[in-house]
């Protein structure tokens, strides 16, 4: 798999470090230290696990930096408990994505499949930090079966980003994996203020009088609003976008 040369890298650093299952790796070593360079200028940390076995390998140094956990204690159960509450329940349902995609690729001994998504986590100072996690899932026999999970963590804060812009991204295409920027994360959902209101309404039953009449709208503005969100989504219906979101945990 021929990675974006943004993060080349990280395929280095895989290739480099495999053979011995990316333990006990020296930090003082000439490729690691400017590896550490790239990332602190890109405000960047990344860790690599084994995701069979539910278990981080190594954590890059700027982990302290950006969230306050030291890279040699970061764990899964530490990582949640650094999100942000407002998205513990976006994190819950991804983190069971993709366990799923874990056990696909080592039954269908395949992939890459490659993630991204953002989260607010709760950064070194306390507050919140929105953070895209860019994950890089792949099967391996080396050093014993399994399958590895690299994920890049970017400090997007100072993204011109829109409120209702949903960016969720599970599958195959390897250029989502790649330094973020406002292009990148228009792979996505965007909503207005009004549109994410009635996504709200429809997910809570109410059809379009009710919704008209709790905005103070005319039933006819409100549908306008819904086909706007069918021609947004690509849906036929607006229960299968509301379904869709709500098994994301937007709504």
């Amino acid at each position: 798999m021929h990675l974006h040369n943004d993060y080349i890298i990280f395929q280095q650093f895989i290739d480099k470090y495999i053979d011995q299952g990316f333990l006990n790796i020296n930090r003082d070593d000439p490729f690691m230290v400017d590896m550490e360079s790239t990332l602190r200028a890109r405000k960047q940390f990344f860790y690599i696990g084994d995701l069979i076995h539910i278990r981080i390998l190594f954590t890059s140094n700027m982990c302290e930096d950006m969230i306050g956990i030291y890279p040699e204690t970061l764990d899964p159960g530490n990582l949640y408990k650094a999100t942000h509450p407002s998205d513990l329940h976006r994190m819950n349902l991804s983190r069971l994505r993709l366990f799923k995609t874990g056990t696909d690729l080592l039954e269908q001994k395949n992939g890459p499949v490659f993630y991204s998504i953002p989260f607010y986590l709760i950064g070194k100072d306390g507050k919140p930090l929105h953070i895209l996690f860019q994950g890089y899932i792949f099967y391996s026999k080396i050093p014993h079966e399994t399958v590895f999970v690299l994920f890049v963590h970017t400090d997007i804060s100072d993204l011109q980003i829109p409120k209702h812009l949903y960016h969720h991204y599970i599958g195959n295409d390897a250029s989502v994996f790649r330094v973020p920027d406002e292009s990148l994360l228009d792979n996505g959902y965007t909503f207005s203020e009004r549109e994410f209101e009635i996504l709200q309404l429809l997910a809570l039953g109410m059809c379009s009088d009710k919704i008209a009449e709790k905005l103070f709208l005319s039933t006819h503005t409100v549908n306008t609003h819904r086909r706007n969100l069918l021609k947004k989504s690509n849906k036929s219906f607006t229960h299968e976008l509301v379904i869709e979101l709500m098994e994301k945990g937007i709504l």
